[in-house]
C-alpha cells in the first residue's frame, strides 16, 4: 500500500489528536467520533470561547479536503473525547398529522418545515386520498410516508447538513467514482456479492460512491454502503464495505 499526505482536519476550535468518522446506509446521518484536545491552547484569550472543549448539545464542524462533518455533539466519553451525530434536526419529533390529496413529497416537505431542515428529495410520486401520520421522529416520518407511496428509497447525509431521500440513482452521490489500487491493503469477501477492504485515507469517499478497485485479491467495481475513516497519531486508514457492480 502506497503512503499517502493526508491533509490535517479542522475543526472551529481547532485540530483534534485523532478522529473517527463514519457513514452507512444503514441510518441516515453521519458519526464523529473526536479524540483528544479539539481546542487550540495558546492561541486565544481564556474568554475566548473557541478555547473550551465541545459541550453535549454544541455544534461540530470539521473539515478534511473540504467539510466533512456538521452536526452536534451527543455526548462526552470522556473528558477528552466526544461522539457527534449528524443531521441534528431530522431526529426532532413531529405529528401527529393527517393528508388529503398529498402526495409522499408533500409530505416530506411538511416534515422538513416542522423541523426547519434542509433536504433534497430524489422521488416523485401520484397523490393519495388519505395519509395520516404518526407521531415520529422527522426522518422516520419522511421514511414512512415513502414507504406508504410504496418507494424504494435510501436515505443519507449530504456535506453541508442536508438530509437526501430518494431513489439509490438519483442521488448526487451515485455518479462518482474512484479509482483505487496500489492504495489498496487488502480486500476480503463478507457474503456473496459483498466485500470489505481496507486502503489509505480517502477523504472524499462517500456513501454511494463507486469504488473502481485494481488489487490482486479483487479487481472490478464496488458500491459503498458502509465506510469508516480512521486518523490518529499512530495510524490512519479507510475501511469500506461495498457490494460489488
Amino acid at each position: 500500500m502506497n503512503l499517502v499526505h493526508v491533509p490535517k482536519p479542522e475543526t472551529q476550535k481547532g485540530t483534534p489528536a485523532g478522529l473517527v468518522f463514519h457513514e452507512s446506509l444503514h441510518v441516515p446521518w453521519r458519526t464523529l467520533h473526536l479524540q483528544g484536545q479539539v481546542y487550540l491552547e495558546g492561541t486565544a484569550r481564556p474568554s475566548d470561547e473557541t478555547t473550551k472543549p465541545f459541550q453535549p448539545g454544541e455544534a461540530v464542524r470539521l473539515t478534511l479536503e473540504g467539510p466533512l462533518f456538521q452536526g452536534a455533539l451527543q455526548g462526552l466519553l470522556s473528558a477528552t473525547e466526544g461522539v457527534a451525530w449528524g443531521l441534528p434536526e431530522w431526529r426532532r419529533e413531529v405529528g401527529p398529522q393527517g393528508f388529503q390529496d398529498a402526495k409522499a413529497e408533500e409530505v416530506a416537505e411538511w416534515v422538513k418545515g416542522q423541523v426547519g431542515g434542509k433536504a433534497l428529495w430524489g422521488f416523485q410520486t401520484e397523490p393519495k386520498r388519505h395519509y395520516a401520520l404518526p407521531r415520529v421522529r422527522a426522518w422516520e416520518g419522511v421514511l414512512m410516508a415513502l414507504k406508504a407511496w410504496g418507494v424504494e428509497a435510501v436515505m443519507h447525509e449530504l456535506d453541508g447538513g442536508v438530509l437526501y431521500a430518494g431513489l439509490e440513482e438519483r442521488s448526487p452521490h451515485y455518479g462518482v467514482v474512484h479509482r483505487v489500487g496500489e492504495e489498496v491493503a487488502w480486500v476480503r469477501p463478507l457474503s456473496p456479492g459483498r466485500y470489505g477492504l481496507r486502503m489509505a485515507p480517502l477523504p472524499a469517499l462517500r456513501v454511494l460512491h463507486l469504488l473502481r478497485v485494481d488489487h490482486p485479491a479483487y479487481r472490478g467495481g464496488l458500491r459503498v454502503e458502509e465506510h469508516r475513516l480512521v486518523l490518529s497519531p499512530k495510524e490512519a486508514y479507510h475501511e469500506v464495505i461495498g457490494r460489488e457492480e
